[in-house]
């Protein structure tokens, strides 16, 4: 054999030793993956788990399927009842701190221990992100986060916990000229932490365009407890990077949203004498819902505060 037969053979010896190797290291990535995202069953968590959550948020509000396996399953289940766990595998426990500080010491726990928890809002999502998806899976229930810490009636900004219904905070920035720059139906019971998490739209973004855009700052604790203050109280901060826009529509991916500082749009019918007109217009087809849209915005201009479809 010569020089360049034994080149040739050695190459493909080398090729296929590495193609060997990758295949075995992503089989080892693969295990060591589904090994950290498979729930395991909550019955083989040693109980001090549980006499830790007690104690620190309270038994009242550490509460286990067991003691309510209503409440349990209400916090297992979507809105709409699409998203729903089979038998004995809803949420085993659930979590209702009542400070911010109490949500990263539950993080920090959860963290160095390797259990598995899922924030959770008002629960009023259309798509399952706010449901439990395995025994091993707790819920952190944000709802007791529910103060609203300032309003400035000057600035038109607003500083509330994550659990803040929705409905409370637009009613209470109206006593002052202002309003929520989001609306959604269900805004007498979801709460301002989960708007933010799923980057909610609503029917005033063609009005005020995307809730991120409102974002002056959040209070956020990260995957392992760690509580960070992101962004600050001035409307024009062009300093550094925009980390508070990361965790807007990240759904719980990067941590866990508890208090955010929103800015506060004029309310137009403040502005207007005889208050909002609401109509109800019927249409053939998509496209002349859509050739009203356009029509509606060009002749209302900043005078269009809301807009929503009802197909049937």
């Amino acid at each position: 054999m010569n020089i360049a037969s034994r080149r040739l053979v050695h190459t493909a010896a080398a090729a296929a030793a590495s193609s060997s190797f990758k295949r075995a290291a992503a089989g080892r990535r693969h295990a060591a993956i589904h090994r950290v995202l498979r729930p395991r069953s909550f019955s083989n968590y040693p109980p001090q788990h549980v006499e830790f959550f007690k104690g620190l948020v309270g038994a009242d509000h550490a509460v286990t399927s067991s003691e309510d396996p209503a409440l349990l399953l209400a916090h297992s289940t979507d809105w709409i009842r699409r998203w729903a766990p089979k038998e004995g595998q809803g949420a085993q426990l659930l979590l209702r701190p009542g400070s911010e500080a109490e949500v990263a010491a539950i993080v920090s726990y959860a963290y160095e221990h390797g259990l598995p928890l899922v924030p959770q809002g008002g629960n009023t999502g259309l798509v399952g992100g706010s449901t439990p998806t395995g025994p091993g899976e707790f819920v952190l229930s944000l709802a007791r986060l529910n103060k609203i810490h300032r309003l400035d009636k000057e600035e038109g900004v607003i500083e509330c916990g994550a659990g803040c219904i929705l409905e409370a905070l637009d009613n209470a920035a109206r006593e002052h000229g202002f309003e929520m720059p989001l609306d959604l139906g269900a805004k007498g019971s979801c709460q301002i932490g989960g708007n933010l998490a799923t980057h909610a739209g609503g029917v005033r973004f063609v009005r005020h365009g995307p809730l991120k855009a409102y974002v002056l700052k959040l209070h956020v604790v990260d995957g392992t407890g760690r509580e960070l203050v992101l962004g600050s109280d001035m409307r024009k901060d062009n300093t550094g990077f925009d980390l508070k826009s990361l965790f807007v529509g990240s759904e719980g991916c990067l941590g866990v949203i508890t208090r955010a500082t929103i800015s506060l749009p004029r309310c137009f019918g403040a502005l207007s004498t005889d208050g909002p007109k609401v109509a109800m217009i019927a249409v053939p087809t998509f496209a002349a819902a859509a050739t009203l849209a356009r029509r509606a915005k060009a002749k209302l201009g900043e005078s269009l505060s809301a807009l929503e479809w009802m197909d049937g």
